[in-house]
């Protein structure tokens, strides 16, 4: 995000912290129960491996994978 947007390590974290809480307090809001949202972002997960692996960009892979090992522990 800071090579994209020309924008500082610090800011880019601020934005992303205050999307954090953003979509918190919108899963918070919304009548999804654990399986749909566990099932959606399992899925998000896969596509988004699927596409850093064409990138060949091995440590977003790594990253991903941990997450969805740690999701499918939490169902």
């Amino acid at each position: 995000m800071t090579e994209k947007y020309n924008i500082s390590r610090r800011n880019a974290r601020r934005i992303a912290v205050d999307a954090y809480k953003v979509i918190s307090f919108d899963i918070e809001e919304s009548d999804l129960d654990r399986k749909d949202m566990t099932s959606k972002l399992v899925c998000l997960l896969e596509n988004t491996m699927h596409l850093v692996i064409k990138e060949k960009q091995y440590s977003a892979v790594a990253t991903n994978s941990s997450v969805l090992m740690r999701l499918i522990v939490l169902h």
